[in-house]
């Protein structure tokens, strides 16, 4: 009798075990919650939005411009920040005159604000970078300020919002 409710709880115990690495292996290099606090990228991203983010390596090398990802910028807070992918490596992203235009093609991006600088600015992306704006510009801190990002800082592709139910769903694609 001994032997079996000792195994049982070994059982039990292992069970356990395995669950607990599971799930943190999920957290750390799987899925993810990210809740939005600024209004950077409002509308399709309002302050209390919750999202899930995909932070496999898969995820993180199948990028596409207008995706929406997290990423921690060197010498920055703790906090990691969210923008919308502008601009790919080898692109020519520049803004004139409040229009954006990727490689000479204005974009019917839906960027509010304009460009919000002062006057034209051009960026040529290098590989291994991306241009990364915020969908609302007047709030935004993004690659405007701090130039193209190394890939490497992506943390995380933002893929669906769980909360508020009202707006629960896939992240909106431009």
């Amino acid at each position: 009798m001994w032997s079996k409710c000792k195994r049982f709880f070994w059982e039990i115990g292992i069970y356990v075990v395995i669950a607990g690495v599971s799930s943190l292996l999920l957290i750390r290099y799987g899925i993810s919650a990210y809740r939005i606090e600024g209004e950077s990228m409002a509308p399709a991203l309002l302050p209390g939005d919750r999202l899930f983010i995909v932070k496999t390596l898969a995820a993180r090398r199948n990028l596409n411009r207008f995706d929406i990802v997290v990423c921690k910028l060197q010498g920055e807070t703790n906090r990691p920040i969210i923008k919308r992918i502008f601009g790919l490596p080898g692109d020519r992203v520049d803004c004139a005159y409040g229009r954006w235009r990727i490689n000479g093609k204005p974009t019917d991006q839906a960027i509010g604000g304009g460009c919000g600088l002062p006057s034209p600015q051009a960026w040529i992306i290098p590989v291994g970078h991306l241009f990364l704006l915020g969908d609302n510009q007047r709030y935004s801190r993004d690659s405007r300020s701090f130039g193209p990002i190394p890939t490497r800082l992506i943390t995380g592709k933002a893929v669906f919002r769980y909360w508020p139910p009202a707006r629960v769903g896939p992240l909106p694609k431009h």
